[in-house]
């Protein structure tokens, strides 16, 4: 799309606020949201089949809504998980460029406006920002967390290996990205992880670097699983779920523009394997 054709028909950002289970901190990232300045935007309040208040504070707050965005309200029918609902996501925005919001996090008011402008400009697939950490009870600890000079020197290679790439509650997505890669099929991998990829792939990644989220680390990790072992495993699965999937985005990839970058997929598939094996307990 031209300067032009922007100028005079705007192209609208998907801004999407996706929750499951988080009563008590669903209002703060539903009003960040309402709260942005970029136009036009359309919100999109999205429910994983929540077991608690989540989506009636979503319908509250929406009925009370008087500003200028377009709201829209989704709960879905059963739960479908972080990857199905990321794979939902793409199918019901209108925008061209989709910005994500945990329940438990805040964005800042000029998040989607910022994001909008560098993509404009570049047309990225992925882009992700800096972001604000805060605890459990909401206060900001430490200052501002990044992984760009991480990530700068990746290769495709390195994106193909890495489990550590950009931090995803910062990310922002283009429709055109999953135009091309479609969604994703191993629902036991994190979508960070396949767009990062899939960016890279594509030459189309750009890190922004202004902080635009405060993120609430929190949730079940890995430490505080009951049994080691068992934590473990979910690891080298999340690995194998993330590995197959770059497998399947690479040849897709290949297919679309003809592009030969099998030194990345021969690097991948051995790796693939041996998570594999270490999965099924075999060495």
């Amino acid at each position: 799309m031209s300067d032009k054709d922007t100028e005079s028909n705007p192209e609208v950002v998907s801004f999407a606020v996706i929750a499951y289970m988080q009563e008590d901190s669903v209002r703060g990232a539903i009003q960040a949201a309402f709260d942005q300045t970029h136009s036009p935007l359309e919100i999109i309040l999205s429910d994983d089949c929540s077991g608690d208040r989540t989506f009636e504070i979503m319908e509250e707050m929406a009925a009370a809504y008087q500003g200028p965005h377009k709201i829209r309200l989704n709960r879905n029918e059963k739960n479908l998980g972080l990857i199905g609902h990321v794979n939902l996501l793409f199918e019901l925005a209108e925008g061209t460029l989709i910005i994500p919001a945990a329940g438990d996090d805040l964005s800042m008011p000029d998040r989607a406006k910022i994001l909008y402008e560098a993509f404009e400009k570049d047309r990225p697939f992925m882009m992700d920002t800096p972001i604000f950490q805060m605890d459990q009870e909401g206060n900001i600890v430490g200052g501002v967390h990044s992984r760009a000079a991480e990530v700068a020197g990746h290769t495709t290679e390195k994106a193909a290996h890495t489990m550590r790439s950009v931090i995803g509650a910062s990310a922002a997505w283009s429709k055109e990205m999953y135009d091309l890669y479609g969604p994703i099929t191993e629902p036991g991998t994190y979508e960070d992880a396949v767009f990062y990829f899939r960016a890279k792939l594509a030459g189309r990644f750009l890190h922004v670097p202004e902080p635009l989220v405060t993120y609430q680390k929190g949730g079940m990790s890995w430490q505080r699983a009951a049994d080691e072992r068992l934590a473990r495993l979910k690891k080298f699965r999340l690995r194998v779920a993330t590995w197959k999937q770059r497998r399947k985005d690479l040849r897709t990839f290949c297919h679309h523009v003809e592009n030969k970058l099998m030194d990345a997929e021969a690097a991948t598939l051995p790796s693939i394997e041996r998570l594999e094996r270490l999965v099924e307990g075999k060495h």
